[in-house]
């Protein structure tokens, strides 16, 4: 796995633990990663080795959400509950 698949997943890990039943918007992921480039190539073979279930309209990637595969790849994982106003603040402190 390179540092960019970890990275995904380390994202959807977090975003897993504050909301476990959604899947995260391409838009959102791709804005808190920093990229300009397309995510496919990646969330394509994350989804290849089952560590994330994606959401297509067409050939268009929608949506992502982290399997527990993923999350076991991720390792510790705590769960929280409610999105305070700040939510991202220390988000690269993290990851």
């Amino acid at each position: 796995m390179n540092k960019l698949e970890m990275k995904v997943l380390n994202i959807l890990a977090k975003e897993f633990e504050y909301a476990q039943g959604l899947h995260v918007e391409i838009s959102k992921l791709q804005r808190l990663m920093e990229l300009k480039k397309e995510l496919d190539p990646i969330l394509l073979a994350l989804e290849e080795q089952n560590m994330v279930n994606l959401y297509k309209e067409g050939e268009k990637i929608k949506l992502a959400k982290i399997t527990w595969r993923g999350l076991n790849e991720v390792g510790e994982v705590s769960l929280k509950y409610g999105l305070g106003k700040n939510y991202y603040k220390n988000y690269d402190i993290e990851i």
